[in-house]
């Protein structure tokens, strides 16, 4: 077998329900020189033993005692990869055919571009509905662009979606595994990295995401912490290259604080959470979108998120 290009990262926790699609979905690239680690984290529902019957010298597999955090899973698998470039992918997430082809492309034609992602399509486990547009919106950003400023103001790179040189990895760190930081150890890696290097970007959706509403709605608030705590860890670091002001950053850790306690169904502190954000930066069209939206009833929400879901 030849030495691989690729290694594809992925942790797994009880996740016997996808993990066989997500695996068709990596059989089928039409690139073959990868090698794929699984780092399962102490699942108990059967995901070690499906890997186990997948027929592919490929894929190997780590057996890892239970953390509960993916980044100690990623790190696990990342010191057993070989290549030199590494692919995330999560456990129930699902690759187009020419993901890898079309990404290792991107980085053939653009030397000095230190990672790759695409643009996404989100799907809902709850309804099977997905959304029409690709997501994020790449409007006025440069391909390869240097993403530290557009990423402080919101994620853009879907973890499943991105391919990193592995020589970044080494210079700079590999996933956060602070506490503090689970669910959003991605995003604080993205951020790290875009210091140091341009960012591509392909403009199609390579990846379904699958995303489970209850999920997202009982972590809204952590993963708001973990937002905030990624930016200001990486504003420490990198002080010079902030696009806040003093004022501005308060503003936009109130504007996260708020959306995500909205989300958990905290109304009340949401809304005074939005306010405050709003009294600082008056012109910021979001936080009077989500402050609206938190005076309607939860039925006329759902019916506008269902809307939502079918135009976009």
């Amino acid at each position: 077998m030849s030495e691989p290009l690729v290694s594809i990262i992925t942790p797994a926790f009880n996740a016997a329900a996808h993990i066989e699609a997500t695996a068709r979905s990596v059989l089928d690239q039409t690139f073959g020189q990868w090698e794929w680690i699984i780092a399962d984290d102490g699942s108990t529902d059967g995901t070690r033993d499906l890997v186990r019957r997948i027929d592919d010298r490929r894929i190997q597999l780590i057996e890892c005692e239970h953390s509960g955090l993916p980044a100690v899973a990623r790190n696990r698998a990342l010191a057993h990869a070989h290549a030199p470039l590494i692919a995330y992918l999560d456990a129930d997430d699902l690759w187009s055919p020419d993901k890898l082809t079309a990404q290792i492309e991107c980085l053939e034609r653009y030397p000095d571009a230190g990672l790759v992602f695409s643009k996404v399509t989100y799907f809902f486990a709850d309804t099977g509905r997905a959304g029409r547009r690709p997501q994020p919106s790449m409007d006025g950003i440069p391909n390869p662009g240097w993403m530290f400023v557009p990423l402080c103001i919101r994620n853009r790179v879907c973890a499943s979606s991105a391919v990193v040189r592995r020589a970044l990895l080494n210079a700079h760190g590999a996933m956060d595994e602070d506490p503090r930081q689970r669910g959003t150890e991605d995003y604080e890696l993205w951020l790290r990295l875009a210091a140091h290097t341009r960012f591509a970007w392909i403009d199609r959706a390579l990846v379904q995401y699958r995303v489970d509403p209850r999920s997202l709605s009982g972590n809204a608030v952590n993963l708001a912490h973990g937002t905030i705590l990624a930016v200001e860890k990486n504003l420490r670091r990198y002080p010079d290259c902030s696009p806040f002001t003093r004022r501005g950053l308060e503003a936009w850790k109130l504007f996260r604080l708020g959306h995500g306690q909205f989300q958990n169904g905290v109304e009340r502190s949401g809304r005074r959470a939005l306010w405050q954000s709003l009294r600082i930066s008056p012109f910021h069209l979001a936080g009077w979108l989500w402050l609206a939206l938190s005076f309607l009833s939860p039925a006329i929400r759902g019916r506008l998120r269902r809307v939502a879901v079918r135009l976009f």
